[in-house]
């Protein structure tokens, strides 16, 4: 690699490291209110909260927890989060926000 390519590609790597250490507290802040407003019972909160957690986007992954901000955004009649909650229905992952089997949460009445 010739010494230009080589400098070209420190100066790529120093902004994305920069970039990312100032997005970072940014994210967190944002994850902090998107919390207030699903604590508040903002069904679109809970939900992408619960898809956060799902994902592991910007928290850590954490199956139990989306699996009880799903159920608290399908309770408020969120359909993307009853949806959401099916798979979490037929592996019943074995959580204080378990879903039993036989789920209200089903489309079409079946699982």
């Amino acid at each position: 690699m010739s010494e230009i390519q080589n400098n070209h590609f420190r100066v790529i790597l120093l902004a994305a490291t920069i970039l990312t250490l100032w997005a970072t507290p940014s994210l967190s802040a944002d994850i902090r209110t998107l919390r207030k407003q699903a604590e508040a019972g903002n069904a679109n909160a809970q939900f992408n909260l619960g898809s956060m957690y799902e994902t592991g986007s910007g928290v850590r992954q954490d199956y139990a927890e989306a699996a009880k901000w799903y159920r608290k955004a399908a309770e408020r009649g969120d359909a993307r989060a009853q949806y959401n909650l099916i798979p979490v229905a037929i592996g019943c992952i074995n959580t204080e926000y378990q879903l039993d089997c036989n789920s209200e949460y089903r489309i079409g009445g079946a699982l």
